[in-house]
Order: C-alpha cells, then sequence, then structure tokens
C-alpha cells in the first residue's frame, strides 16, 4: 500500500512539474523519434540572427530591431533552426512585425541563413516535428 501510495504520489508531482514548466518544457530536453531536439536561445543567437537578418534586408534605408518576443530555436538531424520576429522602419514608415516570424536555417557545419518571413504562416518554416516540439503545429491543420 505504501510503495502504491509513493509511486502516485511520485507521478502527480511529475505532472504537476511538467505543467508548472509551461507548453514544450519536456521537448526543451527531450527530442522526438525524429531526432529533432528544442534548444536553448541565447543572447549570443539573438545577436547572430539580427545581423544575418540585416544583412539580408539589402538595403540602408530599413532600420531594424529585435529579436522580439519568443525565440524558437532547436536542431533536427541536418540542420538547425530558429524563428524570430523583427521591427522594420524607414524614415516614413514604420511596418512593426509585419509578416513576421523570420525563418532562419543553419546545416550542420555551416552559417546562418535568412530564409525570409513566414507571412505569418509558420508551417513551412521547419520540419513538421520541430513545429510540434515548439507548439506551434497546430497552425498547420
Amino acid at each position: 500500500m505504501r510503495r502504491a501510495l509513493l509511486a502516485c504520489a511520485i507521478g502527480t508531482a511529475t505532472a504537476a512539474a511538467l505543467a508548472l514548466a509551461g507548453p514544450g518544457a519536456a521537448g526543451a530536453s527531450f527530442g522526438s523519434s525524429s531526432g529533432c531536439v528544442t534548444l536553448p536561445v541565447t543572447s549570443k543567437l539573438k545577436s547572430t540572427l539580427l545581423r544575418v537578418h540585416r544583412a539580408a534586408l539589402d538595403t540602408g534605408e530599413i532600420r531594424t530591431s529585435g529579436p522580439f518576443g519568443r525565440v524558437y530555436y532547436g536542431r533536427c538531424p541536418k540542420a538547425f533552426y530558429a524563428l524570430a520576429t523583427f521591427h522594420h522602419k524607414t524614415a516614413r514608415l514604420d511596418f512593426g512585425a509585419q509578416d513576421q516570424p523570420e525563418r532562419f536555417q543553419r546545416r550542420v557545419g555551416g552559417s546562418w541563413k535568412d530564409r525570409g518571413d513566414t507571412g505569418g504562416y509558420v508551417c513551412a518554416a521547419a520540419p513538421r516535428a520541430l513545429l510540434k516540439l515548439w507548439n506551434l503545429v497546430g497552425s498547420c491543420d
């Protein structure tokens, strides 16, 4: 009886800890059967994504800041993926975060590439298994 109660208490405590940690917490350190995992977002990653995004804009007229809000970052067997939201302004217009988030990809051993904005539709931004770990796959059904 004591063992059953102890097992029940441990199971309840584990479930409560995962619930308090929020959505996707289990994916933060564990991968899926696809080999995809979520990774921690660092200040260095954010500044790298901003630099790569600014270089991809190919114009000095647009002032870009960010990333803002949540940055999604993860790895699947052949590449790293990130989604980040930036604000854009010109001297006359404030575009805000229109058509964001921006898609980024880096092959293992390669450098980051800005793959363009998502237009708000993230379903082609990364492999489905990674979108699932990021809790974004629901908008793709």
